[in-house]
């Protein structure tokens, strides 16, 4: 009973994701905000890489798991899924 919910275990992270990539969002454009540019280090001597680059590039990779997520969210419901589904309280009380 319980392999059957297993479906809907994996689409969770994507209930974590969508804060996290919120707040990544908001933290750059605080950072942004700041006035925080100043430069951290230079890469191959042509591109100085800020704290604001960094903060960009953490929310882009959060935003393309929160893609991945929801596409594998959207994927499981299509397959017959259905997130109030009983079985899965039962498997998430026994765990």
């Amino acid at each position: 009973m319980c392999r059957q919910s297993v479906a809907h275990l994996l689409a969770l992270p994507g209930v974590v994701v969508l804060p996290l990539f919120m707040t990544l969002v908001a933290f750059y454009g605080l950072v942004h905000y700041a006035g925080w540019t100043s430069s951290l280090f230079t890469v191959s001597g042509s591109l100085p890489v800020d704290f604001t680059l960094l903060a960009g590039f953490i929310a882009s990779v959060a935003a393309f798991a929160l893609f991945i997520f929801t596409r594998r969210s959207l994927n499981s419901q299509k397959a017959g899924g259905n997130r109030s589904d009983p079985a899965l309280s039962r498997c998430l009380i026994t765990i």
